[in-house]
């Protein structure tokens, strides 16, 4: 490569990373990408950024590493998508399309046979509403000494669990 592509190469590149951080202070870029701003200023001036700073750049700003480095192809990340659909085949799209449908069709039969098996008598295999009231604790039934419950049901105070005693002494501790 001769020096004067290079040097076209070189400041295509300053311009296209001015075009990225160019509105921001190096002090801020220098927070986004975790290099040091004195670094930046002599990117930003045409020195050869190095790598580690080109791909940091790329992740802070969502731009494409293919853009940056050549010029080609969308500058965002976000927007590579819509331009490869736009340079798609209408034919590949279709048989794409056809994979992902049927892909699901076979989901869907699966999912439907797992149904049924479910729902089919003797298949071992119970509703999940069915096991969960299976598997609550059966409630007690109460003594015939617990403590006579209120109209709020809650236990009376000063009552004990023991039967009244006959003998006349009185049934305290």
């Amino acid at each position: 490569m001769s020096t004067i592509q290079s040097e076209t190469i070189c400041e295509q590149l300053k311009d296209r990373l001015n075009r990225v951080g160019g509105q921001y202070s190096y002090r801020e870029l220098g927070r986004l990408t975790g290099v040091h701003p004195e670094t930046i200023r002599r990117y930003m001036q045409g020195h050869a950024p190095s790598a580690v700073f080109l791909s940091r750049l790329c992740d802070a700003f969502g731009v494409s590493g293919d853009w940056l480095l050549t010029g080609r192809g969308p500058m965002h990340c976000a927007e590579i998508s819509k331009a490869a659909l736009r340079r798609a085949d209408v034919k590949d799209l279709l048989q794409a399309l056809s994979s992902v449908i049927t892909d699901q069709e076979d989901r869907v039969e699966q999912l439907s046979r797992a149904v049924q098996q479910l729902h089919k008598p003797n298949s071992g295999i119970e509703a999940p509403s069915m096991q969960r009231e299976q598997s609550r604790p059966k409630a007690r039934k109460l003594n015939q000494f617990s403590e006579p419950k209120t109209e709020a049901g809650t236990a009376q105070s000063g009552t004990t669990n023991q039967p009244a005693r006959t003998d006349g002494a009185s049934s305290a501790a």
